[in-house]
């Protein structure tokens, strides 16, 4: 039983100990980040509207994907 409690004792400080704290974003990140993502989004956005016809539903659905990315792109570059 000693064991068992020890083991929990361990894994609770081992977790502790690599937590994340949360962390402020510095402006001059944040405008750079912005800027390095708007970019890939437009170049992103470029390829998707190379077809010859696109329908407004197809219009729609790119306008929804650049999004996406603008917004996962920013979260993976804030942590």
């Amino acid at each position: 039983m000693k064991q068992i409690k020890l083991i929990f004792l361990f894994l609770i400080t081992t977790n502790l100990g690599f937590a994340l704290t949360p962390r402020e974003i510095i402006e001059a990140y944040l405008v750079k980040y912005k800027k390095e993502i708007q970019k890939e989004a437009l170049k992103f956005k470029q390829e998707l509207l190379k077809k010859d016809y696109l329908s407004d539903f197809d219009k729609l659905k790119i306008n929804f994907q650049i999004d996406t990315l603008l917004i996962e792109r920013f979260i993976s570059k804030r942590t």
